[in-house]
Formats: C-alpha cells, structure tokens, sequence
C-alpha cells in the first residue's frame, strides 16, 4: 500500500467533513418503525431466539441496547461479596455476562 500521500488529521479535524447524508435518520426512523425493528431485534439477538448467533452476539445485543437506551454503562457492582469481585461489563466475557444475567434474572 502507497502511503506516500496519506496525511494525519489535525486536531478537531472531521475524518467525515460531510456528515451523514441529509435526512439520514429520519429515514432510518420512518423504515424501522422509530427504530422499534432495530430494538426488537436486538432484543431477540440478545435473548437466543435467533438462530446462528453466538454468545458473543448475544452479549454484544447486551451492550447495545442500554447504550443506545442511556448512554454508555460504567462499572456494574456484584451485589453478593461472596461472587468473584466487583467485576465491570468490559472485564467480563460475553459467556459470564449471559451466565450472570441468568442468575439476576432468577433472583426476581
């Protein structure tokens, strides 16, 4: 690859100057019902009922829909001492995260 005319941008710079496309959004809102497709999917994804996705897919659902609901999660508390140590989101494995949300789930 020639990287001869390739440049790093300048602070503040845009790497997209443009932006999205004009009525963008309000496209995708007006195709998936205000998003409500995207939410329902995503929700399936996350709670196995769609075929061919992996644990990994799940717990990705898992982290999109709070982000996209309330912003970005911080560290999560364990409630009971006795479990491993007050683990966040991002140290725990998408396995542990489907395990532990069962477990919070039964605990209701």
């Amino acid at each position: 690859m020639n990287t001869a005319n390739l440049t790093s941008w300048r602070p503040g710079q845009s790497g997209n100057p443009l932006g999205r496309p004009k009525g963008f959004g309000a496209l995708i809102r007006e195709k998936t019902r205000s998003g409500r497709e995207l939410v329902n999917f995503a929700l399936r994804v996350m709670r196995g009922k769609v075929e061919g996705f992996s644990s990994s897919h799940r717990f990705e659902a898992m982290k999109w829909l709070p982000d996209r609901g309330w912003g970005p999660i911080g560290p999560i508390a364990v409630e009971d001492e006795s479990d491993a140590t007050n683990a966040t989101v991002s140290q725990m494995s998408p396995d542990e995260l489907v395990k532990r949300r069962q477990e919070l789930l039964e605990r209701q």
